[in-house]
């Protein structure tokens, strides 16, 4: 019900919305003065526009106490605006993307599945009518703030009709919000004061704009904005037993899913703003917005996709606020948190603890295997960076200084599979320097088996007994690194690598199959490559490393899974069985729900990509999506042609490829469906 009721309060700032963001689509044909300018004939389009925002905001206000015909209404007047848009929506495909995903997110909350109960409320009888309200308010009041990033994404300066229709918007967001205020549900008292003020100024201001009163239309629209924000965030029962940042951050930190994703994306932020200061430049101009967002994202990732030159380009306090996000990133804010309560000698709550240990894997051994974890990590990175410091000043004659500190970047991001590098040609200056390929080769191979995975090595070695998966992990990733090595080495050993020796040639082959495992790291030019090769490279890049690790793809173990499962089936099984161990139907099910997810936004990026970014050749999209998503880094030349559009979205799919397996695989975990009977059991022929 609550989810209805806070999708009645969108939809009902949504439907001005729509009309204004449909007549972005025709623009060029006047717009909104079309309805005025020419005949019923001529400016059907936007007659249509208008009825389908009115059916939107009226079956949005009936909603809550008609939900049927509320919600027909409002289905009506999505199909209406579907219609009018199909033409232009082909010459605007940012503008119909950005409608279309807003379109299902609240239809979404139009038809929920299910509603939980609020632990919060329980008590109180009144609290349904309450919930309502305030569900209601903030749902309007959120949704009509869309209006300014219309406008921005128009790009031109705003028109009084532009402003009309978002006045409209913004007119019912704050009457809404006061019809909630004036039941005194907020606390404390000058709280419920202050929004009822607000409320009343913006929307007495937004009547004097749209009447023609004044110039100052911006000045109407932000009052309305700023109540419409005000209404949603300090909304509140007076009776809830916590403050409500409190609340916020322990519903957060609780779900392990949420923390996740919350955690990447306050490292992607805080980065991109550390990465804009003038300190972290190499010159004396800030670095633009979007490259600083899309470098502290892919840092904070773990990609290594890059539109600017790492060592050209940042300082060396920029290098080190880079290598800083790399790390946190590789090793997820989580274990840094739980470290500091650690040291602190605080205890968690049972809830954050639990939710720690889903992430970490050891909910019985929590802190000793959280302290395994960072010693395992910090000693392979320290041993690799003197390795490399060795190499570097006695092969490559770097001075000491630079060689130090070459050794511990490039430590770090080989073992956090990033794959950024102080060279502005990554790792082909080292093509010929077998000893310094194989440390990073071994460093990346350590980092995507995760240090949990390698703390159980010498017993594999010793033949002791180990988990089903650490013995999965290695096999998958032996297997894997044989087979990439000899197929790139076959496809490119008279082409990409015909200016190396024989033995540098081999190297190259297995360097490339460890790299194109989430590492980014190249030792050849990749735009040499041939096509067969970049495919088997795409391939190898969705599979990634393994689960646990700092590499990204659906993980080894997931297509280890799968494989058993089609062999099985192939042999007339129904169980997947390896070392002695059959696997049970919900893991089967879950590897399939994985990688199939995984394809679908794949697919989605590619189609995105294609639609945003024509200029780009179909496989090199590909090539970049794949590479995104897989948290890999490598490209064939694609990044350097991204706009604007191309490297946001861009940002979107390494950030998904970053949290969205792991994401899943907890939601997945936690959903356990009760079922009180069987059904009976038949046949359907596939294939």
């Amino acid at each position: 019900m609550y989810s209805l009721l806070r999708a009645s309060g969108s939809f009902a700032a949504t439907g001005p919305l729509l009309v204004l963001l449909g007549a972005q689509l025709y623009a060029d044909e006047g717009g909104l003065a079309m309805v005025t300018e020419r005949g019923v004939s001529e400016a059907w389009p936007l007659w249509l526009l208008l009825a389908s925002g009115a059916l939107f905001t009226i079956g949005a206000l009936l909603a809550s106490v008609q939900a049927a015909l509320g919600r027909g209404l409002i289905t009506v007047g999505a199909l209406g605006w579907a219609v009018q848009a199909a033409g232009p929506a082909l010459d605007r495909p940012m503008v119909t993307l950005a409608s279309v995903t807003g379109l299902i997110l609240l239809l979404h909350g139009l038809y929920p599945a299910a509603e939980l109960p609020s632990r919060d409320f329980e008590d109180y009888p009144e609290a349904p009518r309450i919930r309502a309200r305030i569900a209601r308010a903030r749902g309007a009041a959120i949704t009509s703030l869309a209006g300014w990033p219309l406008l921005w994404l128009r790009g031109v300066q705003p028109d009084p009709e532009s402003f009309a229709v978002l006045g409209v918007a913004l007119f019912i967001g704050a009457a809404i919000v006061l019809e909630a205020t004036f039941e005194s549900l907020l606390q404390p008292r000058w709280t419920v004061l202050g929004i009822r003020l607000c409320a009343a100024a913006s929307v007495v201001g937004v009547a004097l704009a749209l009447s023609g009163d004044g110039n100052r239309w911006s000045d109407a629209m932000a009052a309305a904005s700023f109540t419409s924000m005000g209404g949603a965030v300090l909304m509140r029962p007076r009776f809830v037993p916590r403050p409500f940042l409190p609340a916020l951050v322990d519903a957060v930190a609780s779900q392990p899913a949420r923390l996740l994703v919350t955690t990447f994306i306050l490292l992607s932020v805080v980065g991109a703003v550390l990465l804009r200061l003038p300190v972290a430049s190499a010159t004396s101009a800030p670095i633009d917005f979007i490259d600083a967002a899309f470098t502290a994202t892919s840092a904070v990732c773990v990609t290594g996709l890059i539109v600017l030159d790492t060592p050209v380009d940042f300082s060396p306090t920029g290098q080190a606020l880079l290598l800083l996000l790399i790390q946190v990133g590789g090793l997820g804010i989580m274990s840094f948190s739980t470290a500091a309560f650690a040291a602190l000698g605080r205890r968690l709550s049972l809830r954050h603890e639990a939710a720690i240990a889903n992430l970490i894997g050891d909910r019985g051994k929590l802190f000793s295997s959280l302290g395994r974890l960072l010693g395992i990590t910090f000693g392979v990175e320290l041993a690799g960076a003197l390795i490399l410091f060795v190499l570097f000043t006695v092969q490559h004659d770097d001075p000491a200084a630079t060689a130090a500190w070459r050794a511990l970047f490039t430590s770090i991001s080989a073992f956090c599979n990033a794959g950024f590098a102080l060279q502005s040609d990554s790792l082909i200056p080292y093509a010929s320097s077998p000893l310094v390929l194989h440390t990073i080769s071994l460093l990346i191979i350590i980092g995507g088996l995760s240090p949990i995975a390698c703390s159980e090595l010498p017993a594999l070695l010793r033949r002791n007994r180990v988990s089903i998966q650490t013995k999965l992990i290695f096999s998958m990733t032996v297997f894997l690194l044989a087979l990439a090595a000899v197929l790139v080495g076959a496809l490119e050993w008279s082409h990409s690598f015909k200016h190396l020796g024989t033995f540098d040639r081999v190297h190259a082959a297995y360097f490339q199959s460890v790299t194109l495992r989430t590492a980014g790291f190249n030792s050849v030019d990749y735009a040499q490559l041939q096509p067969a090769t970049v495919w088997i490279m795409t391939a190898f890049m969705f599979i990634g490393g393994s689960p646990g690790g700092t590499a990204g793809g659906v993980k080894t173990t997931t297509i280890a899974i799968l494989m058993l499962s089609v062999s099985s089936a192939i042999r007339g099984r129904t169980e997947a069985i390896a070392f002695g161990r059959r696997f049970n139907h919900r893991t089967v099910y879950k590897a399939a729900a994985i990688v199939s997810v995984a394809f679908l936004m794949v697919f989605a990026g590619i189609a995105i990509v294609s639609v945003t970014q024509p200029h780009i050749a179909l496989p090199d999209t590909i090539f970049e999506v794949v590479s995104a998503l897989g948290t890999v880094g490598i490209s064939v030349g694609a990044t350097g042609q991204l706009d604007d559009v191309g490297k946001l979205i861009i940002m979107v799919c390494m950030f998904i490829g970053r949290v969205g397996p792991l994401t899943l695989f907890l939601f997945l975990r936690e959903r356990h469906a009760v079922q009180t009977w069987s059904y009976p059991e038949t046949d359907v022929d596939v294939g």
